[in-house]
């Protein structure tokens, strides 16, 4: 499996209506962390669902967006992505939240997808997503999927910007991995492994 990069999967009249709508609301975590250990590399998240549940409300249209992504993936590559839920989170960074380099997941056959969901991003911000060598540049709408143990990170901006550097991830489990596995994702998450 390959890194997939998607553009236009939202258009940018779409992600200016998100956009207002996620950053004003409440329930996000301020001290988010990509790696559990980390002390200093916080960023904003939001958790919108795990293990196969979205939460009530409006994040229903999290679910259809995936499905979206899926099917446009399945008709370019052939290939499934896996069905199982592990998480669903937004993030958001500003010029002072780092993001370390990680895996979401060492589970064979997990797949990751991000959404990048700011509009208007002047690309001079920076905030390139970072993955296996590669830097993709920042731009509302486009989506990228990936294996879930390769390394990767999203650049901070590189200056003081007027919106919050936003990305959607979802982590997804093949079937044989998901009771067994979920417990130990978590352990480690919190750092107790």
């Amino acid at each position: 499996m390959t890194i997939q990069v998607y553009r236009g999967v939202l258009s940018e009249k779409v992600c200016k209506k998100l956009y207002d709508k996620i950053v004003y609301r409440p329930k996000w975590l301020l001290g988010n962390s990509s790696v559990p250990e980390d002390k200093v590399g916080k960023f904003a998240g939001r958790p919108l669902g795990q293990r196969n549940e979205y939460d009530d409300g409006p994040e229903t249209y999290w679910e259809a967006l995936l499905d979206t992504i899926s099917t446009r993936h399945q008709a370019i590559t052939g290939e499934e992505l896996p069905t199982n839920l592990l998480r669903c989170m937004l993030n958001a960074q500003n010029q002072s939240n780092v993001t370390k380099p990680h895996i979401d997941s060492p589970v064979k056959g997990a797949m990751s997808v991000l959404g990048m969901l700011t509009p208007d991003w002047d690309p001079d911000w920076g905030g390139e997503f970072v993955i296996d060598g590669q830097e993709i540049p920042y731009e509302a709408g486009k989506f990228i999927v990936f294996p879930a143990g390769l390394e990767h990170y999203g650049k901070s901006p590189n200056q003081k910007t007027p919106r919050w550097r936003t990305t959607l991830n979802y982590i997804l489990w093949p079937d044989e991995a998901v009771e067994a596995d979920y417990e130990r994702h978590i352990a480690e998450r919190r750092g107790d492994v």
